[in-house]
């Protein structure tokens, strides 16, 4: 889908979009190791989810993502 087409929050802005696309180009990118401070302050939850999928996808392609968060949501997604 087109970034014209997506539904846009009244409460996103560029620089949250930004994030999280980065999140999820990531996977794409032979990095290896994220680290994610704060990622998801003042996302809101549709973002939210679509950053935590692509954190998830960058793990189960063998990456680490570290995710520093105080969000207990965000904590239950966590891969000990």
């Amino acid at each position: 889908m087109s970034a014209s087409m997506r539904p846009r929050c009244p409460a996103s802005s560029p620089a949250r979009e930004a994030r999280t696309r980065a999140v999820q180009n990531a996977q794409n990118r032979a990095i290896g190791f994220y680290i994610l401070d704060e990622p998801t302050t003042g996302l809101h939850s549709h973002y939210v989810k679509k950053l935590l999928e692509g954190a998830a996808r960058a793990g189960a392609q063998g990456n680490t993502v570290v995710v520093s968060k105080h969000n207990l949501e965000v904590i239950k997604t966590a891969d000990w």
